[in-house]
């Protein structure tokens, strides 16, 4: 979509120029030319430039926050598909052949060698279920994985004994938790990235009122020099005062 009206005035440098040109002249006619103002009265204009001056930095905050952390989400994003792809790899892992195994009875097999066998094919179709989560929601993957996969891996860990099978949880654990704070630091730069409604109507104004503050301020001391030459003229000249 392109800009159109304020928004395109206050993009382009050499309209805001033009623009300050013509407050300046305005300003000089009115307040140096034609309606003077008394010293008091031009100290008085320093509250209102600076007023204005003030309101448009408000604005221009909030454009160089949103550009910083619109740059930032950029590295976000990446680093929330980084986790995401650990998070698959963990999964992916955890249905190789450590744990998907077929174990064959020995003369060397401990006594409790079905409860064993029964542990791993348990594991394995816990791990098959949790790797095809991806694919149940492929129209937003990482919603998917926050659904789907259990925040806490405890209940399902509690039921396995044998060490392969915990730390590959320990292992699925910590890559959805990292998975699940890139999430967390990209919806956070996400909304610092973004500007309230007052900030935009402030950022758009911003840079007029800048330029309004400044050909004030320019005015101010165009004004001050030439009441200070009256000033002198009167007091070098009494007899014509009177």
């Amino acid at each position: 979509m392109e800009p159109t009206g304020l928004i395109l005035f206050t993009m382009n440098p050499l309209y805001l120029f033009l623009f300050f040109i013509l407050i300046a002249i305005t300003f000089h006619i009115a307040l140096v030319r034609h309606w003077p103002l008394n010293e008091l009265n031009w100290k008085k204009v320093d509250y209102l430039w600076i007023s204005l001056s003030l309101i448009s930095i408000i604005g221009l905050s909030a454009t160089i926050r949103t550009d910083w952390y619109s740059t930032t989400l950029i590295i976000d994003r990446y680093a929330r598909q980084s986790r995401l792809e650990d998070l698959k790899h963990a999964l992916a892992d955890a249905t190789g052949a450590a744990i998907c195994r077929a174990t064959l009875r020995t003369e060397y097999s401990p006594s409790n060698i079905d409860q064993i066998v029964a542990e791993y094919q348990s594991a394995c179709e816990v791990f098959k279920k949790l790797s095809s989560i991806d694919t149940l929601n492929n129209k937003d993957e990482a919603r998917g994985f926050v659904e789907l996969l259990p925040e806490s891996l405890q209940p399902l860990r509690r039921k396995f004994n044998q060490p392969e099978i915990i730390e590959e949880f320990d292992s699925i654990e910590n890559a959805h938790n990292g998975f699940l704070k890139s999430i967390q630091e990209e919806n956070k730069t996400r909304n610092l990235a973004s500007k309230s409604d007052f900030e935009k109507i402030m950022s758009i104004f911003a840079a007029p009122l800048l330029v309004i503050a400044l050909a004030l301020r320019l005015t101010k001391v165009t004004g001050e020099i030439s009441l200070k030459k009256v000033m002198k003229h009167s007091s070098q000249n009494p007899d014509q005062q009177k």
